[in-house]
């Protein structure tokens, strides 16, 4: 039976009550008042037993903290989110700081994760474990890329970690799941003949949009979104908020190909307007998205789309719309660009994501090798 006592010198009344294995337990109930202390005492010997049942959830245990600090006269409780609540949350906050695209990717894994576990999505958070992480990845890896099961770890640890820095969790569970390892499948460049092919191949508001993409390797939403209040051709610039997943604003100067073709369409540059407008209304995704129609276009062209396979059987297209900018990248550099400017221009953040959509062709590799000085010459 739970007992209390003051010790010396201290204000506040002390519980006294015995574990699961017998041991006497002792904890300070910092209350002053006799009655409140012993009703603290109880709700502590009642955790204990409840301690004692493995069946007893998280939510039970939760519970009895709340009437212990109810009787103590506290006004404070537990905070009992869901992971259902938490994550959705979490996607609520970086919606307000992310474009678009990437808050409907990140929307894309949070809902995967919430099917996956079922009822247990409206449990207190601090139940996920790091299983339940990890197979989620393992059915990733199943049916997607190495690429998109890392995504997925990602967004998952991100959220999380948000969740441990406000006290919401002990620790972070997604710290105990390792990333996802396999080479991942990359993007290939098209050749300026092949642009040139899905150009001869499209529609005109498409050949707006493909030129777009290969003169300023922005991404397919946002170019098929862009007003002519971003078109500036007096100075030759296109303003772009976020070229890049993380990146900043950005002025990209028109390449002379796409400022003539600007020009010609500039009879309705009506600021608000777009400048794509049967375009603008389209997401990526879907049977009658941007990317499906991309697809389409390609086979009209003739341009392969370089379709693999991967160990788990899932096919990938090494070339789609995003290819275009991969060869805005290629161009620069092949043109001898530094990759700070590089940088500048896409929005990349870092090296190593840049150096993805690099490709240097073989004579500009020729050509640096050839730059090196020769050796001095030996004698025998």
């Amino acid at each position: 039976m739970a007992s209390i006592h003051r010790r010396p010198n201290s204000k506040f009344w002390h519980a006294s009550w015995y574990d699961a294995n017998g041991r006497q337990v002792m904890r300070s109930t910092k209350q002053a008042d006799r009655k409140k202390a012993l009703a603290v005492a109880v709700e502590f010997e009642r955790a204990e037993r409840l301690a004692k049942d493995t069946k007893v959830s998280e939510t039970q245990f939760r519970k009895v903290l709340n009437d212990i600090m109810a009787r103590s006269g506290s006004p404070e409780r537990l905070r009992t989110t869901s992971v259902r609540d938490w994550l959705n949350e979490w996607l609520r906050r970086k919606g307000a700081k992310r474009s678009e695209e990437t808050t409907d990717r990140y929307q894309g894994v949070i809902n995967t994760f919430l099917a996956e576990l079922g009822q247990r999505a409206d449990a207190p958070l601090g139940e996920i474990r790091p299983t339940d992480i990890d197979e989620h990845l393992t059915r990733r890896l199943g049916s997607s890329s190495v690429k998109t099961a890392r995504l997925h770890l990602e967004v998952i640890r991100s959220a999380l970690e948000l969740a441990r820095r406000q006290g919401l969790l002990d620790t972070n569970p997604a710290e105990a799941v390792e990333n996802p390892e396999g080479k991942g499948e990359t993007h290939e460049p098209f050749t300026n003949a092949e642009v040139a092919m899905l150009i001869n191949a499209a529609s005109p508001e498409w050949r707006t949009l493909i030129l777009l993409g290969a003169r300023t390797g922005v991404r397919l939403v946002t170019l098929a979104s862009l007003r002519w209040d971003q078109v500036d051709l007096t100075t030759g610039v296109l303003k772009i908020a976020n070229p890049g997943k993380r990146g900043n604003a950005v002025a990209i100067p028109l390449h002379p190909d796409l400022q003539t073709c600007l020009e010609g369409l500039a009879s309705t540059d009506t600021p608000e307007e777009y400048v794509m407008p049967s375009l603008a209304g389209f997401e990526s995704g879907g049977k009658r998205g941007l990317s499906r129609q991309f697809h389409r276009l390609m086979l009209e062209a003739g341009v392969d789309r370089r379709e693999v396979v991967n160990p788990a059987g899932r096919s990938f297209a090494k070339r789609s719309f995003h290819s275009l900018r991969h060869t805005f990248v290629s161009d620069l550099a092949n043109s001898g660009s530094n990759p700070e400017i590089r940088r500048k221009l896409t929005g990349h953040k870092t090296a190593s994501v840049h150096d993805l959509y690099t490709h240097l062709e073989h004579e500009t590799l020729r050509l640096a090798v050839h730059a090196i000085p020769g050796l001095p010459k030996i004698g025998k």
